[in-house]
Parts: structure tokens; sequence; C-alpha cells
């Protein structure tokens, strides 16, 4: 199929639509005011019953548009969700409701195309879904051949300036060239291209083209469920999460499985793929059916009892409480209402077998209950489980895990080998790590072996290597290679490494690192010698000690290092936290950590299986990890972020080549890691190579990139260089890159030149100067972020605000502090050209007991309000109305346009040539450096 034009795809989907699902096409929206009326029309159709048939009146009729307007995205899907009171004229009140979710027949879909939005500029949409009138799913197209990119880039723009009023209720954005699809929420905040996502089968084949995702996704059956059911509104961050195609078919599969059998099974979606999302789903339909009793999502330690509360409570606030102990736990059993649970299995097996627990328990020993088991590889085999299992006769189970046991990494209890498949039986669906990886889902690795011992004896040396590439199960030689790992020497230079190539790593620090360690001895030595070498990143320490330590034969126990790491701490950040807060400290660690207030966190094993972070983008590893331990502590790594986050980095201390390839094959069931390991050195060199002869071939040198005439070569200019800029971007992160011409190919004098160039084409593009025709580099994504990895940005700042302590005055006044020398010395342009406005915003909030909720919300009011004074100020000192400035200053933020014209009908004065010239300029200037002080910041 081939489509000539946007237009002819555009009419051929309206066509689909119509034919396959008895869309209804609306064709006169030209205006807001015809799309409130068909809202109107539409809204009293479907609650005509609770009206008793009388439509609404024009006051009631305001009354609905007032509850519904000029609210975020955020409180529009809300109330979306949720019923409006309408109290009638006649003093009666109804619940309007907006959408029918019992009953997705009920709800009547149109369909439109180039609907008209004027403000102060007219805009046309593309297509739009209308639900019941309310305009919630919006498709972007673009010609085949033209980048997808494009149509995501448009809908960014759109966002900003456009999509005001009822098109704030928009709850997905399709974008397609006809030949590739993707779908992604709405969002008050800037789009990342990583939350856009392909559609697939339930086998995780990719729907691509648009005559094919128009069945599997745009069929009302489908579309209502994505809205209704796989659209998750994260009270947390304040924003919509639409669920990915394989999270959506696993629920679908767990929830027939329980609802149509007595089975167990198992979920298998490789580590970062949002395990947690799809487990915190499926308990939440779960709990809908009266059938089912109690639905206890069940982990084994502690800290994860933490953290899975927390998580689930992101996604739905107060959605469960965390079981403090077993009594909290009976209370919770005991308790009708609450038919989600979430425990340890060490509390569970506790309360099944003491008497004082035993009858409340005993309750539901003969229902149905349903277990969710997150991370289902680790300790479910042992009798623990075998006394749950027994306990509830009629329990379904089901577990959750990114790396199963198998035969190839089973451990023997006697004669018998036990698998996840034992437990669990068949997997229900499976998404595994190369899969992710290709859709962009999870990133890939990149793994460098660093040889830390060359010893004199080869024959040493070797059973060295043997020993680090060895399996759990095979024998080695009885040399003690322990003292060699430990030596002093060797941990200062593995620590020298590490500070040497920190920056690069973590791209100047935006990210933060874990250091996992061979064991408390080994991890203290490494938290001594950082002590010592004082680097220019913070470090902190974690791990789980023994109270009853035989300290006989030692200088410090691992309780005591353990307090001494903690004072670390007190002093570095205000706090008071002892060995005996254990909990409380490892809570606040792990909140700053996300917050990258602490770089480099040293582990043992802690942190390396179920912490989730996308500021988390390298691991160091001096320890033995073998296939679950070693693709669970990599994963850490790997969860997509913006364009600067390109991989996960894993930097090996010991020979570990073997144990990853093992690992790396089993679990991606394949033959070979090609498409999950990140190619070599040389590799992305000789890319490099290749780019650049791209790039003379468009010009030769920066000065020719200043004489490109024509958009055209612009083009041709911004894509070349654009590739060299992300190559040499992913060069940086390697140890053997040099900014050395005999090395790479071009000097950093001449990277920085056309640097300049590229940044100018930039910069003039948002300022042109005529409204004779659109230019071909609009929809060009310049990834400016590539360049500006040591950006410190607003939403960074505003992340750091959220995380400061306002309880502790000492703690939140260095916070504080810190955050208004990170703005003032920030090499982000934007942000040095709003340094006046944050610390002015961060002053209003430091008074307050806690750091409001609606944080980016309330910021960008502040932002717009400091705007409309600017703009009021100048307009009163030129003697220009306010709101004629105000319709040009709107249409150059939108479109980029600045005309002369326009600017010389603000001035009503009479004045020479030479002065009104000068005044001209001078309102030029006045709006493009504060719509550049105002604007906002793209993401990758």
């Amino acid at each position: 199929m081939s489509f000539q034009s946007e237009a002819e795809l555009e009419k051929w989907l309206i066509k689909e639509l119509q034919q396959q699902f008895g869309y209804s096409y609306y064709k006169q929206i030209d205006s807001k005011e015809t799309l409130e009326d068909n809202f109107r029309e539409n809204l009293y159709n479907l609650n005509k019953e609770d009206l008793n048939n009388a439509p609404f009146t024009d006051t009631e009729y305001d009354r609905i548009l007032t509850y519904l307007k000029d609210k975020s995205v955020y409180q529009s899907a809300k109330q979306l969700r949720d019923k409006y009171v309408l109290e009638r004229e006649d003093g009666s009140k109804v619940h309007i409701k907006f959408l029918d979710i019992d009953n997705y027949s009920n709800n009547k879909v149109q369909v439109a195309n180039q609907i008209t939005v004027i403000n102060k500029y007219e805009t046309r949409f593309d297509v739009t879904l209308l639900i019941n009138g309310l305009p919630l799913i919006q498709l972007e197209l673009k010609k085949r051949g033209i980048a997808l990119e494009d149509a995501f880039n448009q809908t960014e723009r759109y966002r900003r300036h456009a999509y005001t009023g009822l098109f704030k209720y928009i709850q997905i954005f399709i974008i397609t060239n006809g030949t590739n699809t993707k779908y992604y929420a709405n969002s008050d905040n800037t789009f990342l291209h990583s939350s856009a996502f392909y559609w697939t089968d339930e086998e995780n084949k990719r729907i691509n083209d648009i005559k094919d995702f128009i069945p599997a996704f745009l069929n009302p059956d489908r579309l209502f469920k994505m809205l209704h059911l796989y659209t998750v509104l994260n009270d947390t961050e304040r924003c919509m999460m639409i669920m990915r195609p394989y999270q959506v078919y696993a629920t679908e599969l767990l929830l027939d499985k329980a609802l149509s059998s007595d089975d167990n099974g198992y979920i298998w979606h490789t580590t970062g793929a949002g395990k947690t999302l799809t487990c915190w789903k499926c308990a939440k339909l779960l709990i809908t059916h009266p059938e089912i009793k109690k639905v206890f999502f069940l982990i084994d330690r502690r800290d994860l009892d933490t953290q899975t509360t927390e998580d689930f409570n992101e996604y739905e606030k107060n959605s469960v409480d965390q079981t403090e102990d077993t009594k909290a736990l009976t209370e919770q059993t005991k308790d009708k209402n609450r038919k989600l649970i979430i425990t340890t299995i060490q509390k569970m097996s506790h309360a099944i077998n003491d008497p004082k627990y035993k009858s409340i328990m005993e309750e539901y020993a003969n229902e149905k209950v349903v277990f969710l088991i997150d991370e289902c590889h680790r300790s479910q085999f042992g009798k623990m489980h075998k006394d749950v299992k027994g306990f509830f006769k009629k329990a379904q189970y089901f577990g959750f895990t990114g790396t199963p046991i198998f035969k190839e990494n089973a451990k023997k209890e006697g004669e018998i080998q036990y698998i996840t498949e034992t437990l669990f039986g068949k997997p229900l669906h499976q998404y595994m790590i190369k899969q992710a990886i290709a859709d962009g889902n999870v990133l890939g690795f990149k793994i460098e072996y660093m040889k830390t011992i060359v010893a004199k004896n080869s024959v040493y040396e070797q059973k060295l290597n043997e020993n680090e590439a060895a399996s759990s199960s095979t024998e080695v030689s009885a040399i003690d290679t322990a003292e060699a790992w430990n030596d002093e020497r060797r941990i200062e230079a593995v620590c020298k490494n590490i500070i040497q190539n920190f920056k690069s790593k973590t791209v100047n620090k935006n990210y933060n690192a874990i250091l996992a360690t061979s064991g408390v001895e080994n991890l203290i030595r490494y938290y001594d010698t950082f002590k010592r070498l004082k680097p220019d990143f913070t470090f902190g320490a974690i791990f789980t000690y023994d109270v009853n330590e035989d300290a006989e034969t030692k200088e410090e126990t691992s309780q005591d290092a353990m307090a001494r790491i903690i004072d670390d701490y007190n002093a570095k950040f205000g706090t008071s936290f002892k060995t005996d807060t254990f909990a409380e400290y490892n809570e606040d660690l792990s909140k700053k950590f996300k917050a990258n207030k602490i770089n480099l966190l040293i582990v043992v094993r802690m942190y390396l299986t179920g912490y989730n972070s996308k500021i988390l983008n390298t691991l160091y590893v001096d320890k033995n990890l073998v296939y679950q331990d070693l693709l669970q502590s990599y994963s850490r790594t790997n969860r997509t972020e913006k364009a600067t986050k390109k991989f996960g980095n894993i930097v090996c201390y010991r020979n570990l080549k073997y144990n990853t390839d093992q690992a790396l094959k089993l679990y991606s069931n394949s033959a070979s890691t090609e498409g999950i390991v990140q190619k070599s050195f040389e590799y992305y060199l000789n890319r490099l190579q290749t780019a650049l002869g791209m790039l003379w071939q468009v010009t030769e040198t920066p000065q020719d990139a200043a004489n490109l005439q024509s958009e055209t070569e612009q083009k041709k200019f911004i894509l070349a260089f654009r590739e060299v800029i992300r190559l040499i971007t992913t060069l940086k992160t390697f140890e053997e890159f040099d900014f050395d011409k005999a090395l790479i190919g071009i000097s950093e004098e001449d990277f920085d030149n056309f640097k300049s160039q590229y940044l100018d084409i930039h910069k003039n593009l948002s300022r042109r100067d005529t409204a004779e025709k659109a230019s071909i580099l609009d929809e060009v994504d310049f990834q400016i972020e590539l360049l500006e990895t040591d950006v410190i940005n607003v939403d960074y700042i505003l992340t750091l605000l959220k995380n400061v302590d306002m309880t502790n005055p000492q703690q939140k006044e260095k916070d504080i502090k810190e955050i208004f020398d990170k703005v003032k010395n920030s090499a982000n342009p934007v942000l040095r050209k709003k340094v006046d406005l944050i610390l002015a915003f961060v002053k209003s909030l430091v008074d307050g007991l806690k750091m409001p909720e609606d944080l980016e919300a309330r910021y960008r009011t502040f932002e717009e309000k400091a705007k409309q004074e600017e703009i009021t100020k100048f307009a009163n000192e030129y003697d220009i109305t306010y709101q004629d400035l105000k319709d040009v200053f709107d249409e150059y933020e939108f479109a980029g346009i600045l005309n002369n014209d326009s600017i010389k009908a603000l001035i009503h004065k009479e004045m020479g040539f030479l002065e009104l010239s000068k005044i001209v300029k001078e309102i030029k200037l006045f709006i493009i450096e504060t719509s550049d002080k105002y604007s906002f910041e793209m993401a990758g």
C-alpha cells in the first residue's frame, strides 16, 4: 500500500475506521465552539437516563465546562475517570459521567480530521478520535518516507502551544508515517522518545504498519481497555503512564488463568521492563473479582517490602500499607475491606505457624486467595514456601521474574533440582532481553573487562582467571586468591581507575553508579580507600551485618564499620541515623541515591536486585557473578531515559566474560549476545570515520558550514553532524577515547567550531524574521541535549527541590544552598537566563513545612506570572498596548515568526525612520530574549 500524501493517508484512515468499526465521521469541527457544542450533545446522550431526558440548560453546561477546563493534563485525566456532581437549576443533583466504564458500547466514538483551533494563531490537527465528544485520542500523520520523529516533534510543539481547553483531555497520542506507528500517553511535561512504544501481538511481533495497527489497537474494545484498564495515573509523579503491549498481554493472560482455572503460572519479563507495574495492575484487577478473597503480594526481603509498597502507592496513593510486622499482617488480613496485602514470606510463614495468629489466617485457608510473588527466582523453594502452600488449600501462585531458574543454573537439594517451572508451571508470557532492547524498552550494555592482576607466575595468573570464569558448580584449584583480590594496592588501583573515568561514565555526573564488592571486608577497604583519595564525587555504602559476629579475631566488627559509615553519612547530610535505625538509614540513602545526591554507592548484595532508578547508568563489578545474579546486577543500569543515556555501563574488574556470555545467552534464549552487548570501541570508531566522510561531503570546514545558504543544504549538514555528535558521545564513554585527530579523525577545535555552526542554525531557525513559508527544518530533531551533557536543567532543579527535607532545618538550609549553587554555576544556557526566576521561586517555597506535590505546575504558574509582568512592564515603558504586544509575542513563541510590519503596527507615536527602526529592533530583541528566558527545555 502506498500513499501519495498525508491528505490521502488521512482520508484512507478515516474510511477504514468507519468501515471496520463503525466510527461515525464528524467533519464540521472548525472552532472550539463547535467542539464544545458536539461535546454537549454527546454528554447529554451518555447521561440521558440519569437526566430524566431533560437536556442541559446553558447555565448547567457552563458549570460543567468550568469544572473541566483550565486543568493540567494529569488533573484532566483524573476528572475524566471521575463523576461530576451537577446541581441542576431545579435544585436536584445528578452524577455526570464522562466515560461509561461498565459498558463500553454505551460510549460514542467519532472520528474527525483537520479540527481547527484558533487562538492567537490557527492550528489544524490531523485525525482526532472523540469519545462522548471529548478529544481523547490524537493521531499525527506523516507520509511514507518521512521520519516518524517528525510527527513526534510536532506533537511536542502542539503540546506546548496548541492543546488547550478540551484538548487537555487527550489521553493517547498515536504517530505514524504509514510504515511505522507508535503510541504514548499525554503529559504535562516534555515528551520523551523512550515513552513512545510500538504495539505488538501476543508473541511480541511488532505491528508497525498502520493498516495492521488499526484492527489491533483502534478496535473499540482494545481502545477502551487501553483507556480504562491500562492507562495508569501515577499519583506521585502526577502523570499518566500507558502500559506496553507485553505488560497488557501478561496481565490479561494471568487474569484469565486465575479466573478460569486453579493452575499456577509465571511471567518472564526481562529485568527493567516494568514488572512492578504489571504486578500492580494484575493485583488491582484481581481484587475486583468477588470470588477472590485476598491477594497477597509476597516478597522475600524487608527492604523490598518497603520499596514495593512505595512503588504501588506511587501508582495509586494509599493503595497499600506496609506490614511492619506479623501482627500488622494479621490485622490487615482480618480486615474484610482490605483485599490487597504486601508482605514478606517470612512474616507469612510466622503468621500461619504461630498459634497467636494462626486462627486469623485459618479463615482463608480454604478460600480462593492469590499469591503474586515478585522476583520468584530467588528464595521460593524453601521450607517457608512449602508451609504457606500447605496451609492455603485453594491458593494460586503467580510468579514474576526476569531471570527464571533453569537446569543450567539450578541448585540441587539432594537428588532434586528445583527450577522455576517446578513451582509455578509453564510461563504465561515471555518478553526477553533481546526483544526489549530491540523495542527500545530497555537499554543494551556496554561491558568493559579490566585486568587488575598480572601475576609473575603464569600458572598462578591462569588459576586466578579460571577461578573468576568458573561457574558456581565448578571445582577449581585450591590456590587462595582472596588475598590477591583484597590486596590494598589492587583496591587503590581500582579506586583510581573509577575516579579517573567517573565523569565520562556518568556523563559529567548527570547519572550515578554502583560499585558491587565481593564481601563486607572488600567493601570496607574500598570505602576507606575512597575516603583517603577524596574523589570529586559523593559516595556512600551499605551492607547487612551480623550482630552476633565473632569479634575476638577482628579489630573492627562489620557492625562497627557500618556504624562509622553511617556517622560519615550523618555528617555529610545532617542526619542522625544509627545502626539500630538501619532500615530508616537505608530508606533515606535510597532517596538520596535516586536524587543523585550520592554519586557512587558501594554495596555487597543490596541494591543489586529489585532497585529501580533511571539515573543509574554504571555498575562497577569486583565480585564473581553468575547467571541470574549477573543479569539482575547488570540490569540495574539499563532503564531508558533521555538521549544522553545510551546504554548501561558495566566495568568488570574481574574476568567475567565467560559468565556474562553464558547468562545473556540463557536469558535471551539465543546462541549469541548480538544485540545485547554494545560493540567495541573500534566498531564505533569505524562508524565515526564513515560519518565524518558524509560530513566532509556536505561541508569540508566549519566556515563552509557557515556559508550554507539553502535550507536543503543546512538540513544535510544537520543530519550529518548529528550522527557525528551521537558517535562521539558514545565513544567518550570508552577508556580508549581521546579527543585526538590522529585517533578519531577530527580535532576538538574543529568539532567545537562545527558545533557552533550547528547551534547557530538551530537558534536562527527559532528566530525566523518572516512568515513567507514553513522551514523544512521545523520537524528535525536537533538533539541539543547531546551537546549539553553537563546540563543541570529546570526539571533537575525541581527534582532536587522535591527531595529537600523540610523537617530538618539544618539539612534544609544545606539542600537549598546546594540548589542555589547548582543554578548559579550551571553551564545550561537556558537555565542561566532563569537564575533570578528560579531563585525567587525557591525562596517562595522554603518557609513551608513540606514541598507541594504539584511542584512542576506551581513553577509553571510562577514562571507564567513573571513573564506576564515583564511583558506588562515593557509595554508600559514603550507606550504599547499590552494585548497587542502579547499577540506578537505569542505568535513568535508558537511559530518562531517575527514580522516587521506586525511590530511597527504596535507603535502608535509619530517618529522618524531611524527612531522607528531603533524601536523595532528593541522590541524584537525583547521578544527574542524574553522568549528564550521562558522557553521550555526539550528532552530526548
